[in-house]
């Protein structure tokens, strides 16, 4: 189940006064690799003058004032730092006077002390070209420029173009990430060279708030589950906004329902019953009920209100659900199609529906062509109907209907389900829209679009097998006849000389793969789920998917003698599947 723009809006949605969390995206910060050649010694645990202070004793200076005037320091530093080389017993006062000699401790330390040689090294270490610092940035969790579009990441501008130089990298700073990052006593004491080996990138999240009234946009970025102000305020300094192109605009009027429904929604609101963010921090409330429909626990992206509102931040959470948990059917319509939102991951999560003998219905289409939506995109969907006969996937004449039916909840919006990202004008509005979880009226108008559908609905690409809808069957077989009622759940498949029929497999229960052997994907298709079930997964993926955070997922591994660092580090298959696991397994409030 995934929680995530849910999780940010309750953890961060009052971060920016005034404004509104309005969209929570996948980000990447260009980060350079760097090999810095630098003049390094073992740190001290001394302070500069205590250990010249042990020095010019050992050499024969032995009065606190003389010792002053060779370093140049007024006495009562020198007696500061004697006072603190007597209490460590390195030092000791010759017959009660003033006069310091060492102590046997004290003669070992400036042995070993002389011993300590400068030495060039060669280190390896992450600058942030977003804040343009030095960063604690391990390289296993960065990740190349095309994996980060692949993945339909956001890239974020860099502070500037210019090679980094010895002026941008400092002693002082590498001092600090070596401390903090290392158990080697390495001390820098100057910088020679700065050479960038490879530029990679660093997964974060990109949190996007706005204000309709004023049409103003911030950013700010979360690292490892945490809000960074270093990189907030280099955005605002880089003008992060204008660069990548992010507008606020008014957003469609919220498609109105019939007045029944209307008024429904009205009583909810008035009533102030549940709604998505309140039941984020209270989960496990007993369920509310209006015209005697309940709320399905097992559903918990949809609330308890048969007819309530839907604001922005709740219909990519929602999509998510779907494609997590519908049993029987699911049915999007979208004007447009983009591969932002049509990633590997959308694809794997669809399949693993399909496998599941739910009936998938996917609409596109506005105006004469394709040219807002991705090629690829439609490609990727094209290929997974051709190898699934309870898939499918029509272009309309011209459609402005934004639906989500999943089972019995419908959400009628303006929000557009499979163009919310990737969109090259990247204009951002509060979309509204309207959930209606009522059995017999989400059946209505699942028959209504699928009607709507078979009238003005045609092939995508590539040739088109048998539907598997038994609307789409009937309606075919015989044209004058009026549509029948479309069931919840899948009808028996057709067999077909080249595929075995695949029993309904029950709701809960893993669905049977027939024996023979499988028709091998067509080219350009999706890997098999269970390839992608089974791949390595960095663990803010793997929080995405449970729709847990990442620290409870790290949190886990290392209770289980499994060390992880950092939210961008990368599981193994044997891990992930403990996790899964783990999560599988927990009882409701552990």
């Amino acid at each position: 189940m995934n929680k995530r723009f849910s999780t940010f809006q309750r953890r961060f949605g009052s971060a920016r006064p005034g404004l509104q969390l309005i969209a929570v995206e996948d980000a990447a910060i260009p980060v350079t690799v760097v090999r810095a050649d630098v003049l390094a010694q073992e740190r001290k645990e001394l302070p500069i003058t205590e250990e010249f202070a042990l020095r010019y004793v050992h050499s024969g200076v032995e009065h606190p004032s003389d010792i002053a005037a060779f370093l140049g320091l007024d006495v009562n530093h020198v007696l500061e730092a004697a006072a603190e080389l007597l209490g460590e017993q390195y030092l000791r006062r010759r017959g009660g006077g003033d006069i310091l000699e060492l102590t046997p401790v004290g003669l070992e330390v400036v042995r070993n002390l002389a011993a300590t040689k400068p030495i060039l090294r060669q280190l390896p270490i992450s600058f942030d070209r977003l804040t343009w610092t030095l960063a604690n940035y391990p390289e296993h969790a960065l990740i190349a420029k095309k994996d980060a579009l692949e993945a339909g990441m956001t890239v974020l501008p860099a502070d500037r173009n210019s090679r980094i130089g010895l002026d941008d990298v400092t002693a002082a700073e590498f001092n600090r990430l070596l401390k903090a990052t290392t158990k080697e006593r390495l001390q820098v004491l100057r910088i020679h060279k700065v050479a960038a080996t490879k530029h990679r990138y660093l997964p974060v999240e990109l949190l996007v708030y706005g204000d309709e009234r004023t049409s103003e946009l911030e950013l700010a970025v979360c690292v490892d589950d945490e809000l960074s102000a270093e990189h907030g305020i280099a955005l605002e300094r880089t003008r992060a906004v204008e660069q990548l192109g992010l507008k606020l605009e008014p957003s469609a009027a919220r498609p109105l329902l019939e007045a029944e429904l209307e008024s429904q929604r009205a009583i909810v609101e008035v009533a102030g019953l549940p709604d998505a963010e309140s039941e984020q921090n209270n989960e496990g409330a007993g369920a509310g009920a209006v015209d005697g429909q309940k709320h399905d626990p097992d559903r918990s992206g949809f609330t308890q209100a048969p007819v309530r509102s839907v604001s922005v931040f709740e219909h990519a959470d929602l999509l998510a659900d779907a494609l997590d948990t519908v049993k029987a059917r699911l049915l999007i319509i979208s004007p447009w199609v983009k591969s932002a939102v049509i990633t590997t991951d959308f694809i794997a999560r669809l399949e693993m529906r399909l496998r599941a003998n739910v009936a998938v219905t996917i609409a596109h289409g506005i105006g004469e062509d394709d040219r807002g939506s991705d090629e690829s995109a439609l490609r990727r969907l094209s290929n997974l109907s051709d190898r699934y006969e309870n898939f499918t996937f029509v272009r309309l004449a011209n459609t402005h209907a934004k639906i989500l039916i999943a089972d019995d909840q419908w959400v009628n919006t303006s929000f557009n389900w499979l163009s919310f990202r990737g969109d090259p004008d990247r204009t951002y509005r509060m979309e509204e829209g309207t959930l209606v979880s009522i059995p017999n009226r989400v059946q209505a108008e699942y028959e209504k679009y699928l009607a709507m559908i078979q009238e003005q609905g045609r092939k995508v690409a590539g040739p088109r097998k048998q539907p598997s809808n038994p609307v789409a069957k009937s309606a075919e077989a015989k044209p004058n006849a009026p549509l029948p009622k479309a069931p919840p759940a899948v009808a028996e498949p057709v067999p077909t000389p080249n595929r075995p029929v695949a029993k309904p497999t029950p709701p809960g229960a893993q669905p049977e793969l027939p024996a023979s052997k499988p028709r091998p994907a067509p080219a350009g298709s999706v890997p098999n789920p269970a390839q992608v079930a089974n791949r390595k997964r960095r663990v803010h993926e793997l929080a995405r998917e449970l729709g847990v955070s990442t620290r409870e997922i790290i949190a886990s591994c290392n209770e289980q003698g499994i060390f992880v660092k950092s939210a961008s580090s990368v599981l193994e298959p044997a891990v992930v599947k403990k996790v899964r696991g783990f999560f599988a397994n927990r009882k409701p409030g552990e």
